[in-house]
């Protein structure tokens, strides 16, 4: 076990976003790993660090500066919070290991963690640039892209520790940075952050309705465009195919436009519900339209965990290979492939029962934190 650790994120604990899912994930799993682990996280005001194991000892740090300050920073390739306070946080706690959760988190921090004495672990939530590329608009887009290749660059290759979530994100991040090679990565993958169970009723039935469902963060750029784009092109060959299909679309904050949309094709639309789990339960397949961003998407866990077959495009379908080779998640990439998706998963037997079942023995918090520890004992952390 790790005697001592310091984790840094780059996430606003408090949130609800998959990033914050996943983040919440990585620290509590580390603090089994650790016999002391401690926490600098970001905040705004005074708000609540959620959603964290009781026995870390975390550290709110803020960022008070003005809007000009702010940007002047990030002209000088300050994209982080912690340049001003990690060598008093490494002084006071002396870890022997540092876990940056996100690449952006690590810049020009890695060799002065080395400097400390302390191992470096760079958790990956993505091929970043790739991300960006796809979610960023407006003026700062050019200048965030330009860091991104140098921090993610600076992480890959000085870690002594990779974890990404995808195979395809190690092998992006490793051809881009690290002419191919792969020895200093692992992959993780993403897991629950804490221990639960999901009780579905009429679990044991088999799958043979029509109600469909997309959930998500509706106000994303990447999940808006490939929404507005699923529903021109694919939305008409799901009503071809299944003619008493119906379709639920619910999320955080949809935008004026994806409302009307959905109002002009008759699709009900449920914006920020409160209870997304009811929504999940009442839903017979779940599909996801993102064509955009990299990483592991969150939301297909979501609809694995409350026994949904899914449809996704391929982009989407990244770190769920275990399960499209089950066929419990069946990739599409353009129009005809959508249709035999549609065909394939109506004419199938599965069960919910079964699809929870491989669910919990892939991404329960037990599952990864076996995975991770797995790890540590390969890499001489543990």
């Amino acid at each position: 076990m790790i005697k001592k650790a310091l984790i840094i994120t780059h996430h606003y604990l408090n949130g609800n976003g998959g990033g914050v899912y996943a983040s919440r994930a990585y620290i509590n799993a580390f603090s089994e790993c650790t016999e002391n682990l401690y926490l600098l996280y970001p905040v705004k005001g005074n708000e609540l660090c959620e959603g964290i194991n009781k026995k870390i000892t975390a550290y709110p740090i803020r960022y008070d500066k003005n809007p000009y300050d702010k940007f002047i920073d990030l002209c000088k390739g300050r994209v982080h919070r912690y340049n001003d306070v990690f060598s008093f946080y490494m002084q006071q706690i002396k870890p022997d290991v540092v876990i940056f959760d996100k690449s952006t988190c690590s810049f020009r921090l890695i060799d002065k963690a080395h400097n400390f004495g302390a191992k470096v672990i760079t958790i990956h939530h993505n091929y970043e640039y790739e991300y960006d590329k796809d979610n960023n608009k407006g003026i700062l887009k050019a200048l965030q892209l330009f860091w991104d290749k140098r921090y993610e660059k600076e992480a890959v290759q000085k870690s002594d520790l990779n974890i990404t979530l995808t195979t395809q994100d190690t092998y992006k991040l490793a051809q881009t940075f690290n002419d191919n090679d792969i020895s200093k990565f692992e992959k993780l993958g993403c897991f629950e952050y804490t221990q639960s169970n999901v009780n579905i009723f009429n679990h044991d039935s088999t799958i043979c309705k029509h109600r469909f469902v997309i959930t998500g963060n509706l106000s994303a750029v990447q999940t808006e465009l490939s929404l507005i784009k699923w529903l021109d092109v694919y939305y008409p060959i799901l009503k071809d195919i299944d003619t008493e299909a119906s379709l639920i679309i619910a999320g955080k904050s949809p935008s004026t436009k994806l409302k009307s949309k959905c109002k002009e094709l008759g699709i009900k639309i449920i914006p920020s519900p409160e209870n997304m789990s009811v929504i999940l339960k009442n839903s017979d397949y779940y599909i996801c339209p993102t064509e955009l961003g990299g990483g592991l998407k969150l939301r297909i866990m979501d609809g694995l965990k409350y026994g949904l077959p899914v449809i996704t495009h391929e982009v989407s379908a990244r770190g769920y290979d275990d399960f499209t080779e089950l066929g419990f998640v069946i990739p599409y990439h353009d129009s005809l492939s959508f249709r035999n998706a549609l065909i394939k998963i109506s004419s199938s037997h599965i069960k919910r029962a079964e699809i929870v079942k491989n669910y919990q023995q892939l991404f329960s918090y037990k599952s990864g934190v076996e995975r991770l520890k797995s790890i540590l004992i390969k890499r001489f952390f543990y």
